[in-house]
């Protein structure tokens, strides 16, 4: 009966074993892909996939972000920088390739917020062309000559004049954003004081309260 017993536990046991992963999954091979755009928050729109299907992988792998896409979508809303783009590519490839990389990185928000709040979008997009024009400057000022860069650092001036005014609207939303919570707390911690009472007799009773005695 023992030996019995012994040999119903061992076959148990053995069918409780997990099978062994496959040979690229036994902890050495590649980690698993990240979340694509779409899980990033409420940057990139909801989860799931983006309207019309999956699509193709796309430039650096992420779903639809192919470079297609981001020159089609610089001729529609910066068109000058779809052309300055255009001459790199003639002229230097592998630059180009750079080029449109860092762009497709910046691009990548506004790709996915083009169909939701339009007065977001247009914000966004001024400030993403305001900050390549600053980047695109600033390089080409170390480059310049002397008498090219008192005409440089002309142009910069106003453009980062709205590079503040937008970190500061940024800043005054986000500082109303924490008075409204602060004021949300004020209000929590005077309603528990008036019920002070109130509060602590009823923890006193759900510590004391056998559970068989609650609904």
């Amino acid at each position: 009966m023992k030996k019995l017993m012994l040999a119903l536990i061992l076959t148990q046991l053995a069918w409780a074993v997990p099978p062994a992963p496959p040979d690229d999954q036994d902890g050495f091979g590649p980690p698993p892909p990240p979340p694509g755009p779409e899980m990033a928050g409420d940057r990139f729109g909801p989860p799931g996939p983006p309207p019309g299907g999956p699509g193709p992988r796309g430039f650096h792998g992420r779903p639809g972000m192919n470079s297609e896409r981001v020159l089609e979508f610089l001729q529609k809303n910066y068109p000058e920088k779809a052309q300055e783009l255009q001459s790199l590519k003639a002229q230097k490839p592998e630059e180009y390739r750079r080029a449109l990389g860092a762009v497709q990185r910046e691009l990548g928000p506004l790709l996915m917020m083009q169909s939701g709040d339009s007065q977001r979008f247009a914000e966004r997009l001024a400030e993403f062309k305001v900050n390549d024009k600053v980047h695109t400057l600033s390089r080409s000022y170390k480059e310049a000559s002397g008498s090219q860069k008192s005409a440089i650092r002309e142009q910069l001036k106003p453009l980062l004049e709205q590079q503040f005014q937008t970190r500061q609207k940024r800043e005054k939303e986000r500082l109303q954003h924490l008075k409204e919570m602060t004021q949300k707390m004020e209000a929590r911690l005077q309603e528990r004081d008036a019920k002070k009472s109130e509060i602590i007799q009823h923890h006193l009773d759900e510590l004391t309260t056998g559970q068989e005695l609650r609904w």
